[in-house]
């Protein structure tokens, strides 16, 4: 069965922490891939203070580079709108029947979880892995 990380959040801008905490979800879980996506309008952000996200686009694809596990997502931002996990969520798991989905977030968005849009309904889709930042 493959194993999909799914690793999505504002990057704005992506730095070295992300990156750990990818490779290391990557490395303990023996992920396949691990997909980047940076959202279009982040539900739990303000988004006036966002990057253009194709320059958020850009930026995740230096930071992300150099580990073939990694690819770059655009799918949130192509869809527009608020970005929803639950809805990129469903079109991972479309594209991919069978494969085995682990959401990655960092510490701060876990001890929010609780608020996100259909919370419940993405603890049955796929795995919840979260860690320190530190």
């Amino acid at each position: 069965m493959k194993k999909i990380g799914i690793f999505g959040g504002a990057f704005n801008p992506p730095h070295k922490g992300h990156v750990r905490l990818a490779r290391d979800f990557a490395d303990r879980l023996a992920l396949d891939e691990v997909l980047i996506i940076p959202s279009f309008i982040p539900p739990h952000k303000s988004a006036q203070t966002l990057a253009d996200a194709g320059d958020r686009l850009a930026m995740c694809r230096l930071a992300f580079c150099g580990d073939e596990r990694f690819t770059v997502s655009a799918v949130e931002i192509d869809r527009g709108g608020k970005s929803y996990t639950y809805d990129t969520l469903l079109e991972i798991k479309h594209n991919n029947p069978g494969a085995a989905l682990y959401l990655i977030v960092g510490s701060d968005m876990f001890l929010s979880f609780d608020t996100w849009h259909r919370y419940r309904d993405i603890l049955k889709i796929c795995t919840l892995c979260t860690a320190p930042r530190e």
